[in-house]
């Protein structure tokens, strides 16, 4: 089979005459060939053979006939005049089932012949200069072809396309989202809220992604969120304060800030900024956690004010110390501040997570999930450096590990980094689980067996086997009907 770039073309209905070209230096008629490989739209196969507006292929690029009814099923709107000629816009998806015609009677391997538009075609309202693209746009069978490169399928109508040895071209168009993130699950099922449900409704699925996706009754929805809610109480962190209280054993002397009378850092500096804020205080101590491991083992954590309040945040620089055998050891990079309701103790020391946003905002623009390992004896893994990971995200925890989910959001002037999901373990080991799907935007949900799930609208995928599945939305529709409005665009 010759190779085929992913780039899939859309018929638009047009029931016209083939006038002359109105392009002089090129050909009236071009060569076309069916495809050798299978192709689905949202799930439906498509048998070139069989259909009366079968798939083609010109210069190595398939193209897909899409009809009146494909075009609606496509979220397009099409529309014609004599004057204007073909317009295509682009629309919400209305959650219907591609259908294509058939009674056609083609061959693989023969040649047929597609001819060149004579008439103006717009896209989005911008004018397409046919001549000047280098897959044009054809006409076969009084119907309109468009070569669906880059510009065409991704950014003119958001359509995403796959491609494997086995399976060949898989296209799915905009879909309408009916699917919400994992809620709850237990032996046999995942529960998912119904988007834009009032009052809410929960679908279930299996957890092996097959079979269809099932629409609770409410009664039974409220037996679901009822354990969901027991669950959820029963997994919480261990509960810290989330004071700031001071000790004793830290003081400051001869600007020099002291730990049990070790040296940690000089604060001359912030001593002279503090004198300047409007809250300063006469004995300058900085804001402090001390945790306490083995004997002579400690972890000492800083936080000192550099401004004044602000509408976004306080203004701050944050210091992280590992003492023990009589000296402090500052953890280079550690850098954000952290509350009490990230610290996992464990019988054999403890993480510490710092709070990582999945999108920049001005609150959160500051802010980098970082994540440090200190055992009982003060040997730590600042786990950021040792995977090259920008953010780190931690999803779930036991006493010896955390499941971790590593991504990158800046990237302007930065090296790329890791990203991904992983197992962290207390001896500095871990175990990679499967590449970053989507967005890190986009919730994961880890279940009862410890399996991460991630769902992108109506696609639901296993990150530990790389299993998924689209529920297409006509399928939810269906399934959904008795609710006012499910869904949304």
């Amino acid at each position: 089979m010759k190779k085929i770039l992913l780039l899939i073309a859309i018929a638009i209905a047009s029931l016209l005459p083939i006038g002359p070209s109105i392009m002089d230096a090129a050909p009236r008629t071009v060569d076309v060939q069916l495809p050798e490989f299978q192709v689905k739209m949202n799930g439906v196969n498509l048998d070139s053979a069989q259909l009366k507006y079968p798939l083609l292929i010109y210069k190595d690029i398939t193209y897909i006939p899409m009809t009146w009814s494909i075009s609606q099923a496509s979220g397009l709107t099409t529309q014609w005049s004599d004057q204007e000629g073909l317009s295509v816009q682009l629309s919400a998806p209305p959650a219907l089932k591609p259908q294509f015609e058939e009674g056609g009677s083609f061959h693989q391997g023969k040649t047929y012949k597609a001819q060149l538009p004579d008439f103006p075609i717009t896209v989005n309202h911008t004018a397409i200069e046919n001549a000047a693209e280098d897959h044009p746009l054809l006409v076969f069978q009084n119907v309109t072809y468009f070569p669906l490169t880059w510009k065409f399928a991704v950014d003119e109508f958001r359509w995403k396309l796959d491609w494997n040895n086995d399976d060949g071209v898989s296209i799915r168009t905009q879909q309408k989202t009916y699917m919400t993130g994992i809620m709850y699950d237990d032996d046999p099922y995942l529960y998912l809220g119904v988007n834009n449900s009032n009052p809410s409704r929960i679908m279930r699925i299996y957890k092996n992604l097959e079979g269809p996706a099932e629409l609770l009754k409410v009664e039974e929805g409220n037996v679901i969120s009822n354990a969901r809610r027991e669950a959820s109480a029963s997994s919480s962190f261990s509960p810290n304060s989330n004071t700031y209280t001071p000790d004793k054993r830290l003081t400051v002397r001869q600007h020099s800030l002291y730990f049990n009378d070790i040296l940690l850092m000089n604060v001359e500096k912030y001593e002279d900024l503090n004198s300047k804020l409007p809250s300063a205080s006469s004995n300058f101590l900085p804001l402090h956690r001390i945790y306490d491991f083995n004997e002579g083992v400690a972890l000492v954590y800083i936080s000192i004010q550099t401004g004044p309040r602000n509408p976004v945040n306080i203004p701050s620089d944050q210091f992280l110390f590992i003492v023990r055998n009589g000296n402090a050891e500052r953890v280079e990079g550690f850098n954000q501040e952290f509350s009490s309701q990230s610290i996992q103790q464990t019988k054999d020391g403890m993480w510490i997570w710092t709070y990582s946003p999945t999108y920049l905002t001005a609150m959160s623009g500051g802010s980098r999930g970082q994540l440090i390992r200190i055992n009982n004896d003060g040997q730590y893994w600042f786990w950021n450096q040792m995977l090259n990971a920008q953010y780190l995200r931690v999803l779930d925890h036991e006493d010896d590990r955390l499941l971790v989910q590593a991504y990158q959001l800046i990237t302007y002037n930065q090296p790329a980094m890791i990203s991904g999901y992983y197992r962290l373990h207390v001896d500095g080991t871990y175990d990679s689980l499967g590449e970053l799907t989507g967005s890190p935007t986009l919730p994961t949900y880890v279940d009862q067996q410890k399996e991460l799930y991630v769902v992108d609208r109506n696609t639901v995928t296993n990150i530990m086997t790389g299993n998924t599945r689209t529920w297409w939305d006509y399928e939810l529709k269906e399934i959904t009907a008795e609710i006012p409005n499910a869904g949304t665009w």
